[in-house]
């Protein structure tokens, strides 16, 4: 049985993304492809459909639970919906490309490779580096329950990939603010 999502956007996603594998409404395994830095704030909303050649049966979706935690790249995923077949997925994707660093120089006169945000105390910014790759994968996992008879529930586990590309403009735009917030 295959596991499907309809994207519902909240702010505007990318139209299209030159490379990127997204531009239909109703995914697979795949979220819509986003830019890094980009804020995001979309709706998918789970089912279970089962076909053959004659007939299809969709299977209505009574739970949803995230098992992964991606808020350290700036991701939050909520479940908070009347709906049980709805995940809100939102946020500010960050710290997803390798080799990017931001170098700071801190009030005890040494120098770190810091994410842009950060709670340490530094006194500016002395380096940026781009990364060593223009796009990354973000992996998203849930157990998604869903009935199909009145008292039989399946449960399945599934993985669910979101291309981020890396965009030049916001990681100048970061390095400005961040030049502009230090000492010096």
């Amino acid at each position: 049985m295959p596991l499907t999502a309809t994207i519902i956007a909240i702010t505007p996603l990318p139209d299209s993304i030159p490379g990127s594998a997204n531009a239909e409404e109703t995914v697979g395994f795949t979220f819509p492809s986003v830019y890094g830095g980009q804020d995001i704030d979309f709706n998918a909303e789970f089912s279970f459909v089962e076909s053959d050649e004659f007939s299809s049966t969709t299977y209505p979706v009574v739970e949803i639970t995230p098992l992964v935690d991606l808020s350290d790249k700036g991701v939050s995923i909520s479940t908070a919906y009347t709906n049980t077949n709805t995940v809100n997925i939102s946020g500010n994707i960050f710290n997803v490309f390798f080799g990017e660093y931001y170098r700071f120089l801190l009030r005890d006169a040494s120098v770190k490779n810091l994410p842009p945000v950060n709670n340490e105390d530094w006194v500016t910014l002395v380096g940026w580096g781009r990364p060593s790759s223009n796009i990354a994968e973000l992996k998203y996992e849930f157990e998604v329950k869903y009935n199909t008879a009145p008292t039989t529930t399946v449960t399945v586990i599934s993985t669910i990939s979101q291309e981020v590309f890396y965009n030049f403009n916001s990681g100048i735009s970061t390095f400005r603010t961040l030049l502009s917030q230090g000492e010096f």
